[in-house]
């Protein structure tokens, strides 16, 4: 079985058409990246037959 390699949540979801709404996982994307960075945001790993993990990266909050 090969494993799979997890990927961008925006290089999964296709963009919204004309006079569609932007999907709610593509605008948190979107927005934890601006406000963090590029390497921050959400990442998905599915498991065919066992479901699907979803990792969202943020930075540690400094005290």
């Amino acid at each position: 079985m090969m494993a799979s390699k997890p990927e961008s949540i925006g290089s999964i979801l296709p963009l919204p058409a004309s006079g569609q709404k932007i999907n709610g996982i593509r605008n948190l994307n979107r927005r934890i990246q601006l406000h963090f960075g590029r390497e921050y945001g959400i990442v998905y790993d599915p498991s065919k037959g066992k479901g699907t993990v979803v990792t969202i990266t943020l930075p540690k909050k400094q005290d």
